[in-house]
């Protein structure tokens, strides 16, 4: 499995991220907790990624949330 979570506000770099409001980071958090919950992947085990630099090839901050975890297809 493997999700691609991207902040609604335009955020570049991680160094950028120290001017956003605390209730980014609480936000980005919530999310990050919830899909944890959703797809149970505490038991199963996740890695919360973070590229930056020239490893970041999309030119917005964000997270890949992946596991080794198959989820099963929802309606």
């Amino acid at each position: 499995m493997h999700i691609l979570i991207l902040p609604k506000q335009s955020v570049h770099t991680f160094d950028n991220a120290s001017a956003q409001p605390p209730e980014f980071a609480q936000d980005f958090y919530q999310i990050v907790t919830t899909l944890i919950a959703d797809f149970d992947l505490t038991a199963q085990g996740y890695r919360l990624i973070n590229n930056g630099g020239p490893n970041q090839l999309v030119p917005q901050w964000h997270w890949h949330l992946v596991s080794e975890h198959q989820q099963e297809a929802h309606d």
